[in-house]
């Protein structure tokens, strides 16, 4: 996705900036500085997602979980792939 994304980066990147709302301190035409912003989300994505899998695995809810959080993930992905 990361790579995508950096591929894609001059039809993207004002796309990202109208989501995900970058601090005023990031310039928004250079791209080292929003393709680090976007590895840092996907990473807090990857973050989030094997913290809820560690969690439901204690209580021996892998199943349900992953199915549920691969829907959530799916469902971002088309979101943020077909704006």
């Amino acid at each position: 996705m990361h790579a995508y994304f950096k591929e894609n980066i001059e039809v993207l990147g004002p796309v990202f900036c109208e989501l995900r709302a970058p601090p005023s301190t990031i310039d928004r035409t250079d791209v080292s500085q929003l393709t680090n912003l976007h590895e840092a989300m996907i990473n807090e994505w990857k973050e989030g997602f094997m913290a809820a899998l560690g969690r439901d695995r204690m209580y021996k809810r892998q199943c349900g979980a992953v199915t549920d959080q691969q829907i959530w993930m799916l469902g971002v992905l088309t979101k943020y792939f077909v704006k």
